[in-house]
């Protein structure tokens, strides 16, 4: 079998200044950079075998596009580090799409990532979810939709645009506004979990019923709310709330 040549170069340095990293990168994990040492010390050096990728950056040095575990694990040991010089760097989102195929990231990795980079939408993602604590998915949805849940198909499309970077918070009165409704029921633990907010977020849109009057009745007694597998555990669960004293049943979805 005939081998072809190729046109990459690989080169090789112990000046590690010429290197800088990336802003909004994944940030560096101290565990990983411990392993990588531990190794290169026990004999194991595989830098030489893995270069990174670095593209030409400002005044003159070299952007870290991959590898900047490696590149922190060479300075510690006084290793050499191999790279490969891209002849332009890679946008944010193939950065990060590269990297996860290597190592998945997590969604905060990405919520971190476009943060560093100034998005100011996922500033406000980020304070949303730390704010009320709920899933960064259902999150996504109420911050985009203004629901807890777009149409078929959709939602595959959101999480693209929140990987790339393009996610928008295009309906944050409308999530907050719901959110705060959910929050009345904190006393409940449950309250900021996913059937709860899909719940109260179906009950808020029917408008069939007096939402204070559900309140209050749940505060009267909060035993009454029990634990649910999914929404329409918890739909049934606060209309008997809402109906109690009553005879006739008075729908609330």
């Amino acid at each position: 079998m005939k081998h072809t040549a190729s046109d990459v170069t690989v080169y090789v340095t112990t000046y590690y200044k010429i290197f800088n990293r990336v802003k909004g990168n994944r940030e560096i994990s101290k565990t990983k950079i411990k392993k990588i040492v531990r190794d290169i010390k026990n004999g194991n050096n595989l830098l030489p075998d893995f270069p990174i990728l670095v593209a030409p950056g400002a005044g003159g040095k070299l952007d870290v596009n991959d590898g900047q575990h490696r590149l922190e694990s060479a300075v510690q040991t006084k290793e050499s580090i191999y790279y490969i010089i891209r002849k332009q760097e890679l946008s944010l989102d193939k950065m990060a799409r590269f990297n996860s195929l290597q190592e998945k990231w997590k969604p905060r990795d990405f919520i971190n990532c476009y943060i560093e980079k100034g998005i100011n939408d996922y500033k406000k993602l980020d304070d949303f979810v730390n704010k009320y604590g709920v899933p960064i998915s259902v999150a996504l949805n109420l911050l985009y939709y203004g629901v807890t849940g777009g149409e078929s198909g959709a939602k595959e499309d959101l999480n693209e645009m929140f990987r790339k970077g393009e996610f928008r918070c295009k309906h944050w009165k409308q999530a907050v506004e719901i959110i705060e409704e959910c929050k009345r029921f904190e006393a409940f633990k449950s309250w900021n979990t996913r059937p709860f907010i899909v719940a109260i977020s179906r009950i808020l849109g029917a408008d069939l019923c007096d939402f204070d009057e559900l309140v209050e009745k749940f505060e009267g007694d909060i035993r009454q709310l029990e634990q649910q597998s999914n929404a329409k555990g918890y739909l049934t669960n606060l209309e008997q709330i809402y109906n109690k004293g009553y005879h006739k049943r008075r729908t609330i979805f």
